[in-house]
């Protein structure tokens, strides 16, 4: 196809050879060949050929690319054009913005994606949520969490109909231990978008740490409900259930066969089942799940130690011994759990 594009523009009059580059170039973008099209667009820019198009191109693929010096040149020469469309200059500051933050130059970078917020029409709303976003992790990489909180705060008012924004800041609010705080965003957040499952999540971890064990089992319930598939989900569920007091321990077993239906390779499963049969003096139940657990991950130094732990409690001392002894062998090289 590049060569009957090659064909097709040279038969055209073209006043300058920079316009070859910029059409090639703009052509090879659309066809996702960056790197060529890249080369094409520096082309462009040397032969001296006007393009704005072409010029948002090359700042764009440059950005990502990780040449951000150039990105930003060619960037700022955008964005200072008074010539362009709000839009476009959005977009222009958006780009210098992102390449200074790559380059550790997070004040200019801050600058420069805030003029891109103030510049962006209406329509530009996931800009606008981007540039957001990205201001708050520069904050964040620059050690300051209140002024990451400050620009998503700012974010979820300035864009009502974003869900990332409140998401986000539900995470940093966790992160810096305010947890009544994330409750309060994310139960927001779940009543405008009741299908945000990360915001269960993030509810649970919220609730866990506040002690209020029953409503951190509800969040994930929720999840459950809106997303079955979700990564671990039955098995988060088992793990709160039996945080809460008194722990449903049947509940909690009928959640790990529901995660077993959905992941029967996952030790964590069996590990679980394990814990709630000792737990309630079932240990030749105890023993047979914790042998599956070893059997999926045999270098898992506790997994030994709870073997062990279900020997003993059956009476069997000299196998508890040997379980000790791997356990030993092997927890400095792998993480317990």
């Amino acid at each position: 196809m590049a060569k009957q594009f090659l064909q097709r523009i040279s038969t055209k009059e073209l006043s300058h050879a920079g316009e070859i580059h910029a059409q090639l170039g703009r052509y090879l973008f659309q066809q996702k060949q960056n790197d060529l099209a890249l080369a094409e667009l520096i082309r462009f820019k040397q032969s001296g050929h006007q393009d704005v198009d072409a010029l948002f191109m090359l700042a764009t693929l440059e950005n990502s690319a990780g040449a951000d010096a150039d990105a930003v040149e060619d960037a700022l020469r955008l964005e200072r054009d008074s010539s362009l469309s709000g839009r476009q200059r959005a977009v222009a500051a958006r780009i210098a913005g992102l390449s200074y933050g790559n380059l550790n130059q997070f004040e200019e970078a801050i600058r420069h994606l805030t003029l891109a917020i103030e510049l962006a029409p209406p329509q530009l709303g996931s800009l606008v949520e981007n540039c957001y976003l990205a201001i708050a992790e520069l904050y964040q990489g620059k050690q300051d969490p209140q002024g990451a909180r400050r620009a998503l705060e700012q974010g979820s008012k300035v864009l009502k109909t974003s869900s990332k924004l409140p998401l986000a800041l539900g995470s940093i609010l966790l992160a810096a231990g305010d947890y009544p705080a994330a409750v309060e965003v994310l139960t927001e957040l779940t009543l405008r978008f009741p299908d945000e499952v990360e915001a269960y999540n993030g509810l649970a971890q919220a609730y866990t740490l506040l002690g209020e064990v029953k409503l951190a089992t509800k969040a994930l319930e929720q999840i459950s409900q809106r997303q079955p598939g979700y990564p671990m989900v039955d098995v988060m569920i088992a793990q709160s259930i039996l945080r809460e007091q008194p722990p449903d321990r049947d509940k909690a077993l009928s959640r790990l066969t529901q995660a077993e239906k959905m992941s029967p390779t996952d030790a964590d499963i069996y590990y679980l089942r394990a814990k709630i049969y000792v737990s309630i003096g079932r240990y030749e139940e105890a023993l047979d799940a914790m042998r599956g657990a070893v059997e999926l991950e045999p270098t898992e130094a506790n997994f030994y130690y709870q073997l062990g732990i279900i020997y003993q409690k059956l009476g069997r001392p000299a196998l508890a011994k040997e379980q000790f002894e791997r356990m030993s062998h092997l927890r400095n090289t792998t993480s317990p759990r």
